[in-house]
């Protein structure tokens, strides 16, 4: 299971496309999955950095 942008429960791994989906997926839901996954790890990483300034 993933969250809304792709997270796992192990953190700095994520999944999109067909393996966060169990039903067959189309190309363009698998482009999005992995679209959504990308903002999150934008997201966690730029956080990461954030919290590191002095």
């Amino acid at each position: 299971m993933t969250d809304d942008f792709g997270r796992t429960n192990v953190e700095g791994v994520y999944a999109a496309g067909d393996t966060s989906v169990i039903a067959p997926s189309q190309v363009i839901i698998a482009a999005a999955e992995g679209s959504r996954a990308a903002i999150g790890v934008n997201s966690d990483l730029t956080q990461e950095s954030v919290s590191r300034l002095p």
